[in-house]
């Protein structure tokens, strides 16, 4: 292979001179992907994973992309920008450009109003595609109509419309027929875009029947082409695949939809069908055709992936090439395959940001730690809250627990720094659910008394109303996590996601509800939880009661229900008064209850004020908010004995320092108490108090290790209980 220095310049330079003009960078983060085009090339898929799914730069990936070009593979790229998590509509930001495919037109000798296309493309001898750019655009329908109009003032091919689509990319060999290396004809890097306006003014409407469907789902379809269906189905035998009448409507609508209605896939499937004699004739096909014409994306009943999945793998289609067809990502090519593994091949929305994951036969998933790339914390609030991640805010009742919430409510909506000083989130969008609290008069006027942006801020509604006809029922986490992430895409700038409290969503109790006494029943709705915090990247911050006094235990084992609430969250805050002579005072304490991802950082103190909100109608409303105060080096250990005491220290306050000590000595991880015993003497504290310490104070777990004259007692500080329900 040869190196760097001595790469194809002609066909890297291509690719360059597209990425530049469409980019502005030549070197901008790219996503590219590889559809066999060869007998070879489909041959391999089905002996060996291989990754067709690339991101990254051309200059990094030109390697791995043109040895999978040499074993038959096409190299395609995503043109318009995308988070690279997919390719159905809801992963796409912005439209940027618009293609012109010409495969059955010549290029004009004159463009419209003189608006030409940026860059020009020989994909194969006498076939071109252009491209477009425009200025960048949300709006996804007027865009895949716009192409429409393209194509018909230039006799182009109308289903080359979708904003998903993948183009053959330029400096590559095109390998249907003798190999031909895609050219670039003309790139216009310095041309201004055009605007929608002036493509507007310039080319022929579309009548009624010629208009792309506007009712896509909000999260897009799957986008498959020709090549994929040809893979598809060329093992395949139509009198199993759709023996009836039933079954052939299953696979045409999904084929339709998953195709947005691409005439060669059209065309290839009837032809395809013609192989059953039940379907043979040209009056069948006939009959089949006008079946297909009369789907529309809207049709109910409709049919999708999850249905052409089903119906192929029950009939013996590789599930290797179905994986491949529906956007799988699949192992790297050069990991060699061992005979005793199959690979699942999961989404690319699914499957962890920037690892492959495998499965054995039994079903055990798992990566490659060297196909794992070391990331940092991706911070909401730096070293306090995470994105992608579960955290948590515990406090005794009528702590302001809730104000707390809003007050980050507000500085994530709006983009204020963070009260320590630690920076300023980028604005984004909340997602609040909040059982206890009413949205007219208590959520909204504290966010507007603390100066958030409300129209980011989407309240999920207690009580979810299920099709069919059933009755209303509460929102939970068991069952409702599919619809949030929903919400999450549709919104698409969610930072956010607030859940007050955590209990109220985890489902009713009962036979089919969750006990959330039992660890195995929590984790088994919080995990997926997790999961769609990370696959989203926001932050998730759910809300519990503690018990407000409980004999000096340690905060960790103090919460209410099952400690799996706390032990899966990654990072957790404490709130709690501050006591003075057996009463609270007006000062509060904001302390780390739980980290092992961030930086030490001090608790803060804050006070809860009262302000006023003026409603539309002109009525003052009294309404609470947080005005934090500065920061405490007290430990949530610290704060929550002051509290229980009423405020009022131990004499001698021997005790105190006992715990202290033990908190200390035990925060890197367990030890022998004998080893405890002599650091103890070391440092001056009775053993009789440190043993009070440990087990009245602090509540650590004592365990045996070992056997026989070898073994001894291990002291660790308290964790989540075990589970043995």
């Amino acid at each position: 292979m040869p190196g760097n220095g001595q790469r194809d310049k002609g066909t890297l330079t291509a690719g360059l001179e597209l990425i530049e003009t469409l980019r502005g960078d030549a070197g901008a983060i790219m996503d590219f992907r590889a559809i066999p085009e060869t007998d070879a090339a489909k041959k391999a898929l089905t002996s060996r994973p291989i990754r067709l799914r690339h991101r990254g730069t051309l200059p990094d990936l030109w390697d791995k992309l043109k040895r999978l070009n040499n074993k038959g593979f096409a190299i395609y790229y995503t043109l318009n920008l995308s988070d690279g998590k997919g390719t159905k509509r809801a992963n796409f930001r912005k439209v940027l450009a618009l293609p012109l495919d010409l495969d059955t037109a010549p290029l004009p000798k004159k463009w419209l109003r003189g608006l030409e296309p940026h860059v020009i493309i020989e994909t194969s001898p006498g076939k071109h595609q252009c491209i477009f750019i425009i200025e960048p655009t949300n709006d996804f329908v007027a865009a895949k109509q716009m192409v429409q109009r393209l194509a018909k003032a230039y006799g182009g091919d109308p289903s080359v419309c979708d904003v998903p689509r993948v183009l053959r990319m330029p400096g590559f060999k095109h390998q249907k027929g003798k190999p031909f290396v895609s050219r670039i004809i003309e790139a216009r890097q310095y041309e201004q875009p055009h605007t929608m306006a002036a493509l507007d003014e310039a080319l022929p409407r579309l009548r009624r029947n010629e208009t792309a469907p506007s009712d896509e789902p909000p999260e897009g379809f799957d986008t498959i082409g020709l090549e994929d269906v040809e893979l598809m189905l060329k093992d395949a035998d139509p009198a199993h695949i759709v023996p009836g009448n039933p079954e052939w409507e299953e696979v045409a609508m999904a084929l339709h939809t998953l195709s947005n209605n691409d005439h060669d896939v059209k065309e290839f499937f009837l032809d395809w069908c013609q192989e059953d004699p039940n379907y043979a004739g040209q009056e069948h096909r006939d009959a089949n055709e006008l079946r297909w014409d009369s789907f529309t994306a809207d049709k109910p009943g409709g049919r999708g992936a999850g249905t052409l999945r089903r119906r192929l793998l029950d009939n013996g289609i590789s599930p290797e090439n179905l994986n491949v067809i529906f956007g799988r990502a699949t192992p790297d090519e050069d990991f060699e395959e061992d005979p005793a593994l199959k690979w699942d091949f999961e989404s690319v929305e699914d499957c962890p940001k920037n690892a492959t994951v495998y499965r054995t036969d039994s079903g055990v998933r798992y990566q490659l730690a060297s196909e794992v790339e070391p990331e940092p914390i991706n911070w909401l609030w730096p070293n306090r809250v995470a994105r992608g991640k579960l955290n948590f805010l515990a406090g005794p009742p009528d702590q302001g627990k809730s104000q707390i919430t809003i007050d980050l409510i507000a500085r994530v909506t709006t983009g204020v720094a963070w009260p320590d000083k630690s920076g300023e989130p980028a604005p984004g969008s909340v997602i609040v659910l909040a059982a206890e609290d009413d949205a007219g008069d208590t959520i909204v006027p504290r966010l507007k008394a603390a100066g958030a942006d409300v129209s980011r801020v989407m309240i999920v509604q207690m009580m979810v109303k299920p099709l069919k006809g059933r009755p209303e029922r509460m929102f939970n986490l068991a069952n409702d996590l599919p619809g949030l992430a929903e919400l999450i895409r549709t919104c698409n700038d969610v930072a956010l996601v607030v859940i007050d409290p955590i209990n109220s969503y985890m489902g009713a109790g009962g036979r089919n509800g969750t006990d959330t006494f039992k660890a195995s029943e929590v984790r088994s709705v919080l995990s997926p939880l997790g999961h769609l915090a990370e696959r989203h990247d926001v932050a998730v911050l759910f809300l519990s009661h503690l018990t407000k006094n409980s004999g000096g235990n340690a905060p960790l084992t103090r919460m209410l229900d099952s400690q799996a609430f706390t032990a899966i969250a990654r990072c957790g805050w404490f709130v709690a008064p501050e006591m003075r002579d057996r009463k609270e005072t007006a000062r509060k304490f904001f302390v780390k209850g739980k980290s092992n991802i961030g930086a030490p950082v001090p608790g803060l103190t804050y006070e809860i004020e009262e302000t006023t909100v003026t409603t539309a109608a002109g009525l003052v409303l009294k309404v609470p908010r947080i005005k934090w105060t500065g920061e405490t080096e007290m430990s949530a250990g610290q704060v929550f004995r002051q509290m229980d005491n009423g405020g009022e220290q131990e004499k001698g306050s021997a005790l105190e320092a006992a715990i202290t000590f033990l908190e200390d000595e035990l925060a890197s991880g367990p030890k022998p108490s004998d080893k405890l015993k002599d650091r103890a003497e070391e440092r001056g504290h009775s053993w009789r108090t440190v043993r009070r310490a440990a087990f009245e104070g602090i509540g650590v777990r004592s365990e045996r290790s070992g056997f026989g004259k070898g073994s001894a007692y291990v002291w660790s500080l308290p964790g989540p209980e075990i589970d043995f329900g």
